[in-house]
């Protein structure tokens, strides 16, 4: 390779990603007719988050090779990233038509068709893959994420089933399986021995760094996130990354680059300047990136999530590891030391099933910053019929929760349910969930199916066509359920048996709104039936429930940040105590 070229990935997984750019980017204008030169460009592009810019040069790549396959994937891999789908399923289909043994045009053409909502096509694609490659499981956790995003968990669990069994040592399968299983009402069991699986196929090999242990000495904190930026994790995190204590210095370890123009993101990079960009960096470089901060606290906010990097804290790059906000359940890794939580989600008990110390704030974990253009709460019309509601991720639906939501329709006779969510933008998903509403006794007629909305505003706005919104079950919702608060409308929730199910109680409890709360679901048809037939209470509620938010814990956002940091803080005087001891 020029030497260059190897310079300047050399700078880029070292942090110095500007100066790599600068430095292809030379190359690129003395020797414009350089294929590598202008892919190397922008892949580092890419990298920075610049994505129109990159496409640009993986354009002029493909045209000065354009009988080169991996030029056409290249392009066709921006192209998606620019949110032009289209356009990439032509050149994922242009790649293979010179190389059909190319594996990542064949995994790229999947997520291309699930992105322009071609379901079929998806699925032919996917299965003609594994037909050719039947030991292809890149391609086959492609086709299970590709069912998962389509609601379609069951078949997504049933995909990946003989894949885990034979594949113990896969750690990546076991992460997206234990993911899955929280979307359905599997045996509380089963599914913490799926998150247990994990960890055992990791093969974690502990190493963790010495650092001086004085309980009280300032500290560094590690922030491994791919989503500080306009989403869930970003509204939670806030509070607290917004008012660190000056005794410690965060370090930002970004698994993705969010986009240019995303607000929150560039809030959250003034707030927290000494910010790396990670997500080109191997499992082995970010750990050793990671220790060269050096590292005292670790806080891991994905999870099994999308975008995250476990595999890459198998070693311990920090002392003290733990997990706040971003998933449902236990990670399952044996080196993530503790996991927040509060006593309402993980009651005394619940200890048996967590690989983590259970580092619990009260009342609540969380901490809900509402965006600041939010609309204010208003009513339906009063001509309007009763509608119910819940603009939760199409994946929490499962077969309970449609069967429940049926119940309280047929209660209801004059009421629709409108259900907003990303996924039923397509017409198979639409489709499929029409049908299994239409099982459980539901005429279409009485279903509302809305897509994605431009701006988190007009999303909000959307809660001025609610009476009452409804949470999950098994997965209960938590921004959506504190949106809809916010905008003035009230959620009925069911306590369950597991962090994933109790995380409406707790959001309940501590705005003092248990009357929402049922313990079985034959109370929460009953409270959802009597609350939406007392119109003044619905229209009281909507005056009230925004100040009652902006008064409690929930929105106490110093209260909030000092008992974060003073936990926070708890879990390195409890590893220095423990160094100690073993001295």
């Amino acid at each position: 390779m020029d030497p260059v070229l190897t310079q300047a990935l050399q700078d880029a997984r070292e942090g110095r990603l500007e100066a790599a750019i600068s430095a292809v980017r030379f190359l690129c204008q003395r020797s414009p007719e350089r294929p590598d030169a202008a892919q190397a460009l922008g892949m580092l592009l890419l990298q920075a988050g610049r994505k129109q810019q990159a496409l640009h040069h993986f354009q002029r790549a493909a045209r000065l090779q354009p009988h080169h396959s991996i030029a056409r994937v290249n392009l066709a891999n921006a192209l998606l990233e620019n949110g032009q789908a289209a356009a990439s399923v032509k050149e994922y289909r242009a790649a293979l038509a010179l190389d059909p043994d190319d594996r990542a045009a064949w995994e790229g053409l999947v997520m291309a068709q699930v992105s322009v909502g071609d379901e079929e096509g998806w699925r032919a694609t996917a299965r003609a893959g594994l037909e050719r490659w039947p030991d292809a499981q890149d391609l086959a956790q492609i086709f299970a994420q590709s069912l998962h995003e389509t609601n379609c968990i069951e078949e997504a669990l049933d995909l990946l089933g003989p894949w885990v069994a034979r594949r113990r040592h896969d750690a990546l399968l076991h992460s997206t399986h234990a993911h899955l299983l929280n979307l359905r009402r599997r045996p509380r069991e089963e599914v913490f021995a799926a998150h247990r699986a994990y960890g055992e196929a990791l093969r974690a090999r502990p190493r963790p760094p010495r650092r001086e242990a004085d309980p009280e000495r300032p500290l560094r904190v590690g922030i491994l996130s791919g989503d500080l930026c306009t989403h869930s994790v970003g509204f939670f995190a806030e509070a607290a990354l917004a008012r660190c204590p000056d005794d410690f210095t965060p370090v930002v370890f970004s698994t993705r680059r969010a986009p240019e123009n995303d607000e929150m993101a560039r809030a959250y990079r003034r707030r927290l300047p000494r910010w790396h960009e990670v997500g080109a960096l191997s499992d082995a470089e970010l750990d050793q990136l990671i220790r060269g901060e050096e590292i005292d606290v670790l806080l891991e906010l994905s999870g099994h999530t999308w975008h995250q990097r476990l595999h890459a804290l198998r070693e311990q790059p920090a002392p003290v590891q733990v997990h706040a906000w971003g998933y449902c359940n236990t990670t399952g890794l044996p080196t993530m030391d503790w996991r927040v939580v509060d006593a309402v989600t993980d009651p005394p008990g619940a200890e048996a099933f967590s690989t983590e110390r259970l580092l619990r704030l009260e009342p609540c974990f969380l901490c809900y910053t509402p965006p600041p253009d939010a609309p204010a709460p208003a009513l339906p019309p009063a001509e309007a019929p009763i509608t119910f509601g819940s603009f939760n991720n199409a994946v929490k639906l499962s077969p309970e929760t449609v069967a429940l939501w049926a119940l309280i329709l047929a209660a209801v006779p004059e009421a629709r349910l409108l259900l907003k969510a990303e996924a039923l933008r397509g017409a198979p998903a639409r489709d499929r969930l029409l049908a299994t509403f239409a099982a459980a006794g539901v005429a279409p007629e009485r279903l509302e199916l809305a897509g994605h909305t431009r701006t988190i505003a007009e999303h909000l706005g959307q809660y001025r066509r609610l009476h009452v919104a409804l949470d999950p079950l098994p997965y209960n919702g938590t921004t959506t359920t504190c949106e809809a608060l916010w905008m003035g409308v009230p959620v009925i929730a069911l306590e369950g048996d597991r962090h994933a199910a109790r995380v409406g109680a707790s959001l309940l409890r501590t705005t003092g709104l248990e009357s929402f709360l049922a313990a079985d679901e034959d109370a929460y048809v009953r409270l959802a039936v009597e609350l939406a037939q007392d119109r003044s209470r619905l229209a009281e509620l909507r005056q009230t429930l925004r100040s009652t938010l902006a008064a409690s814990p929930l929105l106490d956002a110093p209260g909030y940040a000092q008992r974060f940091w003073s936990a926070l803080r708890g879990t390195w005087r409890d590893w220095c105590a423990r160094q100690r001891a073993s001295e």
